[in-house]
């Protein structure tokens, strides 16, 4: 599913960074059984895509327009399930957790 070359963003567990003064903390979880990819589009300079886990919950910050494009494997073919506007996935963040990240 991977297009061109994509350009880093910002994961949790995986640091790598952009711009963070733009950057919002955003939560998904596959609800699901079964492995899906994850694709955060409509951001500046590349995407984000990962494989995420039954029950798995991802913490990622990006860009408030960013969306989240969820895929499934049906009969070996990745299928565009659900497309969420960041903005409804956004974590209510604590003092200490602003203090940590202008600490890292």
């Amino acid at each position: 599913m991977r297009q061109g070359t994509p350009k880093p963003m910002t994961s949790t567990g995986n640091s790598q960074v952009t711009n963070t003064s733009t950057l919002t903390l955003y939560s998904y979880t596959n609800p699901t059984n079964a492995l899906q990819v994850i694709r955060i589009i409509n951001v500046p300079n590349g995407y984000f895509e990962k494989v995420i886990f039954p029950k798995q919950r991802l913490l990622f910050e990006t860009q408030p327009e960013a969306e989240l494009e969820v895929y499934a494997s049906h009969q070996g073919q990745a299928v565009l399930e659900n497309k969420i506007p960041v903005v409804c996935l956004q974590v209510q963040q604590h003092t200490s957790y602003q203090s940590f990240l202008s600490h890292r």
